[in-house]
């Protein structure tokens, strides 16, 4: 999982994130660790999940959320996203 912030009408990529859950929903909340040694980035409160395949077929989503920090809109790319909606 890698994490996208905004900073001056660009992002900043940070790869290699962990948020401690396999599960994310709208109006939940993560908290972002940059790996290995599990350093404290970020908080997002979810917004919207976006889910859509690469050109290779691997199913992957973006997670959008807003940042505690800096209260821009902020997103997670993640490989391997399952929809449960309506499960």
């Amino acid at each position: 999982m890698d994490y996208f912030s905004e900073k001056q009408e660009n992002y900043e990529v940070t790869y290699f994130v962990d948020v401690g859950t396999k599960e994310a929903y709208v109006g939940g909340v993560l908290e972002i660790y940059k790996l290995p040694k599990m350093d404290y980035l970020d908080r997002i409160k979810v917004t919207e999940i976006e889910f859509f395949k690469r050109i290779d077929g691997l199913q992957m989503c973006r997670i959008w959320g807003e940042s505690s920090k800096t209260e821009t809109s902020n997103h997670l790319l993640a490989r391997e996203c399952q929809d449960l909606t309506g499960l």
